[in-house]
This record gives structure tokens, C-alpha cells and sequence, in this order.
């Protein structure tokens, strides 16, 4: 009978952790929302990523700050030490990682001859703000957020 109890609470509690958020009241306007996601110029984000390749593993946390067309894009390991800075102008991309200099017309471009990382950065920087890319396909449910996307 224990063991029974012991299990329900943990059933019970397990069970309010993974409750999905409340929907919204309303219907959202997805052309209207997407119009207003687009105008922000301005955003910081900070936060972990991972990347995964076959030769190796890393973890790191990510501080991209944007300002129109000029963002800075840093990783840093688990002791606050750099190991890349990538800084986008209109002039052009510059990255740093191990004391090396690398300039290329786009930040993919530079990622990779820095790193041989394939970082889709031009997607992810309107995937952060929730703006599909051209090529997305996507599906909404009767509330209008979206239940797909491919």
C-alpha cells in the first residue's frame, strides 16, 4: 500500500509539471503578429546551444546581440572563456576564434572556414524572433498557433 501511495504522488506530481500553457482567448492575426515580429530591430538573447558534428561535441552559452543590420554573436565554454566572436556589419563578417581572424562575405561563411560548422545564422536570426523563412511550411491550429512546421 506504501509503494502504491509513493508511486501515485509521484504520478501526480510528474503529472503537473508537463501541463501544456493555456491557450489564448483569441484567434490571433498571424499576418499582423508576423508584421509586428519583423519590425523589432533590436533584441539581445542569451542562453546555451549545442552543436553536434561527427568529430565532436560542444556546449556552450550564446550572448547575439542585434541592432539593425550589425549584430555580435558569441560562444563562450563553462568558464566564461570566448571561443568565438562573430560581429556582422553592412561592411561585412568578421569572426575571432583562437587568436585567428577570419573576414567572408556572410556569417555562415565565416563559421565555417573558423570552425567547419555548418550554423544556418541568417535563419536563426528570424527563427529567434518566431518569423517563418520563406520556405517554411507550416500549419495552424483554430486559434492560430502553429501545430507544424516542416
Amino acid at each position: 500500500m506504501r509503494q502504491f501511495l509513493l508511486f501515485l504522488i509521484i504520478v501526480i506530481t510528474l503529472t503537473g509539471c508537463v501541463s501544456p500553457p493555456p491557450q489564448p482567448k483569441h484567434a490571433i492575426d498571424l499576418p499582423a503578429q508576423l508584421e509586428r515580429l519583423a519590425a523589432i530591430n533590436q533584441w539581445r538573447l542569451n542562453g546555451k546551444i549545442a552543436i553536434k558534428t561527427p568529430e565532436e561535441s560542444v556546449s556552450a552559452s550564446v550572448t547575439w546581440r542585434s541592432n539593425d543590420a550589425d549584430s555580435e554573436f558569441v560562444l563562450t565554454n563553462f568558464l566564461g572563456v570566448k571561443l568565438l566572436e562573430l560581429v556582422v556589419t553592412k561592411r561585412g563578417t568578421t569572426l575571432q576564434a583562437d587568436d585567428k581572424s577570419f573576414v567572408a562575405a556572410t556569417p555562415e561563411q565565416a563559421i565555417w572556414q573558423a570552425s567547419g560548422w555548418h550554423l544556418p545564422y541568417s535563419a536563426l536570426q528570424s527563427w529567434v524572433k518566431g518569423v517563418p523563412l520563406i520556405n517554411d511550411a507550416y500549419q495552424l491550429n483554430d486559434v492560430g498557433l502553429v501545430t507544424t512546421l516542416a
